[in-house]
């Protein structure tokens, strides 16, 4: 649909004048006056699209939060769950062992080197590996 158009007058820098006529056939216009209702009209759309942004960005990050939260509740309860079983094993050993101080604190300094140098990961192999045997 036309709209009518109403005649106004604005100043303009004459070097902005001139790039304007270097432009025109860049901008796919014949004169000057379209090229101003282009480059205003794209101005708008850009104000319009970063309004968008505005509006859009704090859902994003809302989102994004969300699933976060959802994530760290979930590995957070699957931690407890592993943290358990882990101490009823301890206690169950602990009960059936009797190691004295000595030997704990041995059985821990050896933990933590062997955690190390796996980055935390161990398998039943490794344990074969550094305890058992290697057959």
């Amino acid at each position: 649909m036309y709209e009518k158009r109403i005649r106004k007058t604005y100043n303009i820098e004459p070097s902005v004048y001139e790039d304007m006529g270097n432009y025109l056939k860049k901008a796919g216009v014949e004169d000057k006056a379209s090229f101003v209702r282009k480059a205003i009209d794209f101005y708008i759309n850009y104000l319009r699209v970063n309004e968008s942004v505005d509006f859009i960005a704090p859902l994003i990050n809302d989102v994004i939060k969300n699933n976060l939260n959802y994530f760290e509740t979930n590995m957070s309860e699957m931690l407890f769950k592993v943290a358990v079983e882990v101490s009823k094993q301890n206690i169950t050993l602990a009960r059936a062992a009797e190691f004295s101080y000595d030997e704990r604190k041995e059985i821990n300094k050896e933990a933590c080197k062997v955690v190390s140098e796996n980055n935390g990961i161990l398998d039943y192999e490794n344990a074969f590996y550094y305890y058992g045997d290697d057959d």
